[in-house]
This record gives structure tokens, sequence and C-alpha cells, in this order.
């Protein structure tokens, strides 16, 4: 099945899915044990889209800060845990704070940029009718995203 998401959306179930991986509460342990496979399957296919936007965002950010952390531009000083920081000198704030709206701009456009991805399907109104009236450490927040997954 193809869906088309943003880069936003791809990022909120990586997010979502590394954080179920390592809640105390486990929930992905109470679904099935084929839809976590195919949950398994369908993160493969989003983890490339995930490692290129972090990528992305990371060499953007190295790049803005390595543009002002020299004396020219910057000057040491220390936070008030008297730790060592730089600082950027006034004259060139303002020319530092658009650099930094200008890039806060593309990667929100990059953001909302929709891809195209295949996926397995997971029914998510199959597993609410498993579920029933039991307890479950499923929270409505894990069934949103799930509902990303599931077949138009």
């Amino acid at each position: 099945m193809k869906k088309a998401l943003t880069t936003l959306e791809v990022l909120n179930i990586g997010a979502w899915y590394k954080q179920a991986r390592e809640s105390e509460k486990k929930p992905l342990n109470s679904l099935p044990l084929k839809v976590q496979w195919i949950l398994k399957k369908n993160m493969t296919v989003l983890n490339p889209i995930i490692e290129n936007f972090t990528n992305l965002q990371k060499e953007a950010e190295d790049e803005l800060r390595n543009n002002y952390i020299s004396d020219e531009k910057s000057f040491a000083d220390k936070d008030a845990d008297g730790n060592d920081i730089r600082k950027i000198k006034d004259e060139y704030m303002s020319e530092f704070q658009d650099e930094v709206a200008d890039m806060n701009s593309k990667l929100n456009d990059i953001l909302m940029e929709v891809t195209e991805i295949e996926f397995s399907p997971i029914d998510v109104d199959k597993i609410l009718d498993e579920i029933g009236d039991k307890e479950t450490p499923l929270t409505v927040e894990d069934l949103e995203i799930l509902e990303l997954m599931k077949e138009e």
C-alpha cells in the first residue's frame, strides 16, 4: 500500500516508535506479533527518511555555528554554571538571527514535503476489536500513529 506522508509525520512516527520501544510499559508488546512485525518492517522504510532529515538538520546547524564561532563574530564567555560558552557579538546578532530564521524556514519547508511511502498496512480497527474492553498499555496517541499506517 502506498501512503503520502509529510516528513514531519515520518519524524513523529519515528519518535513515537523509539519512545514506545523504550517505555517501561512496552505498549507495542500488547500488539499481536504480526502487527509488531509489520510495524518493524514499516520502520525500515521510514528510517532512511528520518536519518536524511536528521543529517540535513545537523549539517545546517553546524554550518551556521561554524560561521559564528570565530573571534571575529563571537567571544568566549561563561554561563551561570561557569561553563565555557561562545556569545555572538552584538553587531552580528541581527545577521545571525536572520540566518537562523532562514535555516528554520528551509527546514520547515522540508518538514512539509510529502513523500509516497510503500507500507504494509496495519488494521487498527481489528486491533481495537481484539482489545475490546481489556486493559492495555496502548494509548490514544499510539492508535493515532498506527492509524497513519492504516489502509484507506
